[in-house]
């Protein structure tokens, strides 16, 4: 086979796996089935094998797709303060409007949470407040954690 056959013969099987998606899964599916235990096998021994490039690269990952969501819900929710309008990232955080967002970050934990908050359609459950803002509001509404409540009644600060 010369390598201009080669190359028809390859784009023959693109157009044949593009046109039939459907028959290109069941195959997948029904190979991995076959040898699923072979293939498990191999990628853990692949993984060990290169253990801390693999770590190395799931954290990069993990980080990045955090950086990423971060962004979207950033840009859904206004990327500003909504109280004093200041606009650095790095001091914007999600705020519950009516409250109780720590118990429901604990519950859902963040993967979860920013799901939901990239899902509110009306935007009427979040929005974006700068650290200050955010802290005022908790120590308005009674939201503070307990070991700042003592000084809440007591009017005095460390």
């Amino acid at each position: 086979m010369t390598e201009e056959q080669h190359q028809r013969e390859l784009i023959r099987k693109r157009k044949w796996r593009k046109a039939n998606p459907d028959k290109v899964k069941a195959y997948r599916k029904k190979m991995y089935s076959k040898h699923r235990e072979k293939r498990i096998a191999l990628t853990l021994r692949i993984r060990a094998r290169n253990r801390d490039k693999y770590l190395a690269y799931m954290r990069e990952h993990e980080r990045n797709k955090r950086i990423e969501v971060r962004k979207l819900i950033l840009d859904k929710l206004g990327r500003k303060c909504v109280q004093c309008g200041f606009s650095d990232e790095r001091a914007l955080q999600v705020d519950h409007i009516k409250g109780n967002g720590r118990e429901e970050l604990r519950r859902l934990g963040h993967r979860k949470f920013a799901k939901k908050v990239l899902e509110d359609e009306q935007g009427e459950e979040y929005q974006i407040l700068c650290a200050n803002c955010n802290t005022i509001k908790k120590v308005v509404n009674r939201e503070v954690y307990r070991k700042y409540e003592s000084e809440r009644t007591s009017g005095e600060g460390k």
